[in-house]
């Protein structure tokens, strides 16, 4: 399993007392902001009007500065944005949003022990 893998398995694992969170990376994604987040977190009751209350794009590795576009396009819509990253690169994508106008909340991720874990701003 790919660290990205990992890190969605383990927000879905984190997160879904609170919210329906949904993997986004599959056959049947869903388009926001003409973009494809890897997260969509709704409310945890199911609505006939279904909103969606935060998007997510987990950072895996390369260069930061190369999905500064996407988080732009992302960062344009009315719900939550996060950016998740390894915790080496936390700061630097921090200054990349400043930079560029990024409006994101951050999340990050480490492996201490063999286990992965994920912190929430």
């Amino acid at each position: 399993m790919s660290i990205r893998s990992e890190v969605i398995v383990r927000i879905q694992t984190d997160l879904s007392g609170r919210f329906r969170v949904i993997d986004n990376t599959g056959d049947d994604k869903k388009l926001v902001s003409g973009q494809f987040p890897d997260i969509l977190l709704y409310g945890k009751e199911t609505a006939i009007n279904d909103t969606l209350l935060f998007i997510m794009k987990v950072e895996n590795g390369g260069e930061l500065v190369d999905s500064v576009p996407l988080w732009k396009s992302l960062s344009g819509t009315p719900t939550g944005f996060y950016i998740v990253v390894q915790k080496d690169k936390l700061n630097e994508a921090k200054k990349l949003a400043a930079v560029t106008g990024v409006k994101a909340r951050f999340a990050w991720y480490e492996k201490a022990n063999d286990k992965l874990v994920v912190h929430y701003e």
